[in-house]
């Protein structure tokens, strides 16, 4: 009755009298359509190229340093992948009991970026504190994002720079946050370190108020210039360059 009152425009009681006039058709058995048994797409985990020269090259190239970059080689939720001639930077996101369930690769030459076939999107790459019970994390759009952050706090606190955690959430994407809460209950502080664009701004508005009755403390923390925190790790670089002239 909907269809035919919004769509052909009939009146109710034409609606209903053209619905009467319709016949019952029989369907065979193996006609009738089955319900999908749609079952998700297996995770496929990127395999690691025999050497990380290239992913190691390309993010010094963008100002993170070498403590943060060697405790995630070491972890393992960081490594270079191979896909034909080129080569990506490819970030973890794990599970629970530390199984990785999804990857996003980020090209080491040009711009290309992606998830893994069958990533979980609530998993979302991290940095973990040095202890378990940390209350504090710091949330970022992209794990380039998330390593800026961690190489900044190296610079003001050197080998104190795990006194938090560091979250990526691949996006704009509630999930891996709400996934990370639920999972660390410990969890009182959150610094939002997502994009100084539009985009990122409205974002940070939609997650403080999703969390407000929920007895977080919520520190809204956009870079100070620039657009995101590699791009403010960067001109800091930049600018300690010009200041050693």
């Amino acid at each position: 009755i909907d269809y035919l009152t919004k769509v052909e425009k009939l009146d109710f009681v034409s609606a209903v009298h053209r619905l009467n006039d319709l016949r019952p058709v029989l369907v065979q058995e193996d006609q009738r359509e089955r319900p999908s048994s749609k079952e998700p797409r297996p995770f496929v985990q990127p395999a690691r190229d025999n050497s990380d020269l290239k992913a190691r090259a390309y993010l010094r190239g963008r100002g993170i340093c070498e403590p943060v970059l060697q405790f995630c080689l070491d972890a393992g939720t960081l490594y270079q992948s191979r896909h034909g001639r080129y080569t990506n930077c490819v970030f973890l996101g794990l599970d629970a009991n530390g199984t990785a369930c999804s990857a996003f690769s980020r090209g080491c030459e040009g711009g290309w970026r992606g998830d893994a076939p069958g990533s979980q999107k609530k998993y979302g790459f991290t940095i973990p504190a040095a202890t378990q019970d940390c209350p504090l994390v710091f949330v970022y759009e992209a794990p380039i994002d998330a390593l800026s952050g961690a190489t900044l706090r190296w610079q003001e606190r050197g080998k104190d720079w795990r006194d938090r955690w560091y979250l990526a959430l691949g996006g704009l994407n509630y999930q891996p946050l709400e996934w990370f809460l639920d999972n660390h209950p410990e969890t009182t502080v959150l610094y939002l370190c997502l994009d100084n664009d539009r985009a990122g701004r409205q974002f940070s508005a939609r997650i403080q108020e999703r969390l407000a009755n929920r007895g977080y403390r919520i520190v809204d923390a956009p870079p100070r210039c620039g657009k995101d925190y590699n791009e403010l790790l960067l001109r800091k670089k930049q600018s300690r360059k010009h200041g050693e002239r």
